[in-house]
C-alpha cells in the first residue's frame, strides 16, 4: 500500500476504534434505564433495592459504546414489548448494533496487520502493532508507542483497554500471570 492508502485505513481504524469504545464513566446508564423501566409497570421495591437494581443495569452495559446502549433501549421503548426488559435484552440489542461495526474493525485490522507484515513497523501504525504485541507478551508498551499515536490507533492503557484487548485474544489477564 503506498503511504496514503496507509494513513486512510489507519484514520479510519482510528475511528472505528473510537466508534466501538465504551464511555469513560457509566452513571448516564442508570438514568437511562430508570427512564426506561418507567414506561412498563415495575414492581415496587425499597431504595437500596432500586439502587441495586441499577448497579446491576449499569454493570452489564458498562463495556459496550454509549450510542449501542442509547439506541438499544430506544428500539426497546418503540417496540410493542409488554414487559419492561432486563439488562441482558438490551445488551444483546447493542451487541447486534455493534456487530456490523466490529466486522468493520477486523478487516481493517486485518488490512493494517498484512501491511505491518510486510515490513513497515514505523509511524503510529507500526507504533500501534508494537504496543499490542507487548501486550499480548505480557508487556508494557515502550515509551515510543505511546508517543507515536499507540493511544489514538487502537486500545488505549488503560485498564478497560487491556481488558479489552485480552478478551478479543479470549484471555482474562496478562500473558504470565496466573
Amino acid at each position: 500500500m503506498d503511504p496514503a492508502e496507509v494513513e486512510a485505513v489507519s484514520a479510519a481504524l482510528a475511528r472505528v476504534s473510537e466508534a466501538l469504545a465504551p464511555p469513560e464513566e457509566s452513571r448516564w446508564i442508570a438514568y437511562e434505564a430508570r427512564a426506561l423501566l418507567n414506561h412498563y409497570a415495575v414492581r415496587s421495591v425499597g431504595e437500596k433495592q432500586e439502587v441495586r437494581r441499577l448497579a446491576d443495569w449499569a454493570d452489564t452495559l458498562r463495556d459496550l459504546p454509549e450510542w449501542a446502549v442509547r439506541q438499544a433501549m430506544a428500539d426497546y421503548r418503540r417496540s410493542d414489548a409488554p414487559y419492561a426488559p432486563v439488562p441482558g435484552e438490551i445488551r444483546r440489542r447493542a451487541e447486534r448494533l455493534c456487530q456490523d461495526l466490529r466486522a468493520t474493525h477486523a478487516k481493517l485490522k486485518a488490512v493494517m496487520d498484512r501491511h505491518a507484515e510486510d515490513g513497515d513497523r514505523s509511524g503510529p501504525l507500526g507504533a500501534a502493532l508494537r504496543a499490542e504485541e507487548a501486550l499480548r507478551a505480557g508487556r508494557e508498551p515502550d515509551a515510543d508507542c505511546v508517543e507515536l499515536g499507540y493511544v489514538a490507533q487502537t486500545w488505549t492503557l488503560t485498564e478497560a483497554g487491556r481488558k479489552a484487548l485480552w478478551a478479543a485474544q479470549g484471555r482474562t489477564r496478562p500473558v504470565g500471570v496466573r
